[in-house]
Formats: structure tokens, C-alpha cells, sequence
């Protein structure tokens, strides 16, 4: 009863991050797509053209790790085959890496353009790296794609015992996966780690030393803003990161007996869904839109209220919806 009682809780909080990631992550892809409706996909802004990625492998990386749990969780791996096992764990380890690169890409390129350090060096690196963040965009998630490959040879499902079709402890405990395993952390969460963690000493370096001469304008609001979002991002992953890493050397060492698992899954959904929080609290054009969008729901509730009890008065009056268009965002 218990089991089943923590099974069902999982499930729900799973749930309902997976809706606050969906939610998140589409309305900032919406957002993105109307203000550039008819631009070309790599010819939007660098900033947007990152946080565009950032939301779609946010939303990928919370679907895969939903249905992980699905099936972990409801105990389908037998029935479903160990193929199952194989696919979601590649594709979740890729777009889960994925998503950690471009949160260090959007901190990196957010550093370059507040840093007002202008080394001959750095010049040329914010020349540069507008123009090759298609190319490395596209680049990270190739090399996510292929690191995450070899996952698959390592999935050894256990074999049922009389009625008990556990998921439990699928992975070859062998000395090559604790290898393999350890150089994927590092490639895939420890080095977006240190990078984050290098902007976030520049950001603040920078904020510190020029905190007066920037004074009160709009542009230094902006910036402020922007760095703080930087930071917030910062601290979300490296404790998002930390608890993964806690929950997969507790796997390795109870030998497989606990469902670390879960929690390291659980973790990366958090992410997903958290993260498109921390981007439209410190976008102020996302804060816009929200704002708007918020104001015409309670503007069209306002009005169905109205009209529905002229309507009870007179049946014949229709009910006007039309007033509750709300005007185009720019």
C-alpha cells in the first residue's frame, strides 16, 4: 500500500511538472515566433535564437524523463522490452546534456555583452560569436547525440522474478560504465558547470566595478536584470547538478539498490520546468507579454460574467467575445 501510495504521489508531481514545463517552455517559443514571424529561423537575435533552443530541448528533456518515470515507476519495462529502456535513456541523456550546454551558451553570451572588460581577445570573441552560434548550437547538440550513443550497450534489464516485473537496477555494473559514466558527467553537467560559474564571476566582477558609473537609466536597469537572471540560472543548475551527481554516486554505491534513479529524473525535470520560470522573470519583453495576456484573460472573464447575466435577463442578447481580443504584443 505504501509502494503504491509513493508511486501515485511521483506520478503526480511528475505531472504537474511536466504541465509547468510545457506551459513555460511553449509560451516562451510562442512569444519568440510572433515578435519574428517572418524572419528565418537562423536569422533571429543571438539571444533569442538561444533561449529558442533552450526552451524546445527544455521541453524534450521534460517529455522523455515524464515518460521514463512513466514507465519505471508503473513497472512496463518487461512488457515493453529492454528497446524501450535503450531509446529513452539516449534520448533523455542527449537532450538533458543538450539543454545544460545551451543554459551555459545563454550565461556566456549574457557575460560578453554586459562585460564591459574589452581585451583585444574578447573584442574579437563578441565579434564572432553571434555569427557561430547557429554552428554551435547545432554542434552541441551533435556531440550530446553522440557522446550519450554508447548509453545503449549498457542497458541490461533484470530479469523478472516469478511475478516481481521491477525495472530495477538496468544498468551492466561493470568497471567500462562506471568509466563511461564518469566522463559523461563531466562532458555533460561538470564542464556547463565551470562555465557558468566563470560568467557568473564576470558578471558580478563587472557589476560591481561599474555599479556607479552605469547609474539609474533604463539600459543599466536591463542589465542589472539581465545578470541577475544570469546568476539565478547559475545557482538553479549547480543545485540541480549537485543533487543529480548525489543521486547517481548513491547509486553506484548501494550497488543498485535504491531507485536513484528516480530522483536523478526527478531532478532533471525540476530543471526543465524551473528553467523557463528564471528566463521570463528576468526577460522583461516575456514579462510584457505575460502581463498582457494575464490582463485579456481577466478582461474576457470580466466580460462573460457581464454579458452571461445580461444574457439571463434577456436569452435573446448574444454574447460578445469580440472585446476580449487583446491588442498585438510587440
Amino acid at each position: 500500500m505504501t509502494s503504491q501510495v509513493t508511486t501515485v504521489s511521483l506520478l503526480a508531481t511528475s505531472s504537474v511538472l511536466l504541465c509547468t514545463c510545457l506551459v513555460g517552455n511553449i509560451f516562451i517559443l510562442e512569444a519568440i515566433v510572433s515578435h519574428h514571424s517572418q524572419a528565418s529561423i537562423w536569422a533571429l537575435p543571438t539571444n533569442e535564437l538561444i533561449i529558442g533552443s533552450l526552451a524546445m530541448s527544455n521541453i524534450l528533456s521534460g517529455a522523455f524523463n515524464f515518460f521514463w518515470l512513466m514507465v519505471y515507476l508503473l513497472s512496463l519495462c518487461q512488457r515493453a522490452g529492454g528497446w524501450l529502456y535503450q531509446v529513452l535513456d539516449f534520448a533523455t541523456n542527449t537532450v538533458s546534456s543538450t539543454s545544460f550546454w545551451y543554459t551555459a551558451s545563454l550565461s556566456a553570451f549574457y557575460t560578453l555583452k554586459i562585460s564591459s572588460v574589452s581585451p583585444p581577445c574578447l573584442t574579437h570573441l563578441m565579434v564572432q560569436f553571434p555569427k557561430a552560434m547557429p554552428a554551435i548550437l547545432l554542434f552541441m547538440l551533435l556531440a550530446c547525440s553522440i557522446f550519450s550513443g554508447p548509453t545503449i550497450a549498457y542497458v541490461r534489464l533484470k530479469e523478472p522474478n516469478g511475478s516481481d516485473l521491477h525495472c530495477g537496477d538496468y544498468y551492466e555494473a561493470s568497471g567500462a560504465y562506471m568509466t563511461y559514466s564518469l566522463a559523461f558527467n563531466i562532458l555533460g553537467c561538470v564542464l556547463p558547470l565551470v562555465m557558468l560559474t566563470i560568467c557568473s564571476v564576470f558578471l558580478v566582477a563587472s557589476l560591481c566595478r561599474h555599479s556607479r558609473r552605469m547609474g539609474g537609466g533604463p539600459r543599466a536597469a536591463v542589465h542589472l536584470r539581465v545578470a541577475k537572471m544570469a546568476l539565478v540560472l547559475f545557482g538553479f543548475y549547480a543545485l540541480c547538478v549537485v543533487c543529480a551527481q548525489v543521486s547517481d554516486d548513491l547509486y553506484v554505491a548501494t550497488d543498485g539498490t535504491g531507485d536513484w534513479f528516480v530522483t536523478y529524473s526527478l531532478v532533471q525535470l525540476i530543471y526543465s520546468s524551473g528553467c523557463p520560470l528564471v528566463i521570463i522573470w528576468g526577460t522583461v519583453r516575456l514579462q510584457h507579454r505575460l502581463l498582457k495576456l494575464y490582463n485579456s484573460l481577466r478582461c474576457c472573464k470580466t466580460l462573460v460574467l457581464q454579458d452571461g447575466s445580461t444574457a439571463a435577463d434577456s436569452p435573446a442578447s448574444p454574447i460578445d467575445t469580440t472585446r476580449c481580443s487583446s491588442p498585438a504584443v510587440q
